[in-house]
């Protein structure tokens, strides 16, 4: 005859049986590693959108330092007309200051 009384009697002196136990440590593990899957998904993406992002600020800093260096040529050259000028008055000034 089953005496279910006494199982439940073990049950509250042995504690929680091993089985039992393990099924939920395993429960546990799979939810976090579930979590720590989703985790590593939502870092994977993010990482790619930090990568496209890096990749366009690359390509716009490169844009800029060209332009940047067009704009310090054409800087050189209109700093050599500049002087031209300037040379170019002083010597009209030098003739003028001459005929009179």
């Amino acid at each position: 005859m089953n005496d279910f009384s006494q199982l439940d009697t073990r049950l509250e002196y042995y504690g929680t049986p091993p089985v039992v136990q393990q099924n939920a440590l395993l429960n546990t593990l799979e939810s976090r590693l579930e979590a720590l899957a989703q985790a590593i998904r939502a870092l994977r993406v993010e990482n790619q959108g930090l990568k496209e992002s890096v990749s366009d600020q690359g390509a716009k800093i490169a844009s800029l330092t060209e332009e940047k260096e067009q704009l310090q040529n054409k800087l050189a050259s209109l700093q050599g007309e500049k002087d031209q000028t300037i040379n170019r008055i002083e010597n009209l000034l030098q003739r003028f200051d001459e005929v009179l």
